[in-house]
């Protein structure tokens, strides 16, 4: 992993802690800091874990012959960058929230609702916003407008129409459109039309989002130990394996009561029955 990230030790340790409670011994586990003009310092047989795209990059130019676990990387920039990689060689824990879950909140919140449409905007360039829209499951009473478009202030203000229409909007991860100056102009035009907002990150909800689904540390360490556990017993993980680890929820309290939503119903329905695991997903899609 990269030096001078905070964040990044604090998980580190976290999935430590978590595969030596999977009977791995201490001195079997290394972390190396520093990627830049470094010897790398594994073995051939050995299993690499990665911390975030410079170390999974990094990774991927030194160890031909390894089999890797990626973590904190985005779905889309693990599938390009392992294109060339033998199947079965690699796993990755990725950060995104597939849509699929975001969308059954939205039919979890819209249930009371005059207006059953969910709003899904993404840029034109994400491919696999645009493949997960074209997946999702056709929903009894809910409609999907879902808009690809170019990500500047000027596509974004003729979306007035579809905030018009919409119940509850989606924002799936994004670079480029639900980001910066853009998410803002998102987030306040939601606003001004009285339509919530579910994000893929909590720092959605302290900007005006009013809930997001989010990645949580312990839920990463876990998954990724079980994926560590997975290669000793096996030396393999038998295919490609993307990982969503389950989810954790963030509301934004205010936001939800200003729009008529009532925070603690949202919390009780996600808790109930099959709704939790549909909304959040379970631990461990992997196996």
């Amino acid at each position: 992993m990269p030096e001078n990230r905070p964040a990044l030790i604090e998980a580190a340790e976290e999935i430590k802690h978590a595969i030596r409670q999977k009977g791995v011994q201490e001195d079997e586990l290394h972390l190396q800091l520093g990627l830049e003009n470094t010897t790398p310092a594994f073995q051939n047989h050995d299993l690499i874990l990665t911390l975030g795209p410079q170390a999974a990059s990094y990774a991927l130019q030194n160890s031909k012959h390894n089999v890797l676990i990626f973590t904190y990387v985005e779905e889309a920039f693990i599938r390009e960058k392992t294109a060339a990689r033998k199947p079965g060689s690699w796993a990755a824990v990725v950060i995104n929230q597939p849509l699929v879950r975001m969308q059954k909140l939205a039919d979890l919140l819209l249930r009371e609702r005059n207006k059953k449409t969910v709003l899904i905007a993404n840029s034109l360039n994400n491919d696999l916003v645009n493949q997960q829209v074209a997946n999702l499951p056709v929903e009894p009473n809910v409609h999907i407008l879902h808009r690809s478009i170019e990500a500047n202030a000027r596509d974004i203000a003729r979306l007035e129409d579809e905030f018009y229409q919409a119940g509850l909007v989606l924002a799936p991860l994004d670079r480029t459109l639900w980001r910066g100056k853009n998410a803002r102009l998102l987030l306040h035009q939601a606003y001004s039309y009285k339509v919530p907002v579910i994000a893929h990150s909590r720092a959605f909800t302290k900007a005006g989002a009013m809930m997001a689904l989010y990645l949580g540390k312990s839920e990463v360490a876990e998954e990724t130990a079980e994926l560590a556990y997975t290669w000793l017993a096996a030396n393999s993980f038998g295919q490609q394996a993307v990982i969503y680890p389950a989810a954790n929820i963030d509301i934004n309290d205010n936001i939800a009561r200003a729009l008529r939503f009532d925070p603690d119903r949202i919390r009780q329905q996600i808790k109930e029955g099959a709704s939790r695991e549909e909304v959040l997903g379970r631990y461990s899609s992997a196996r």
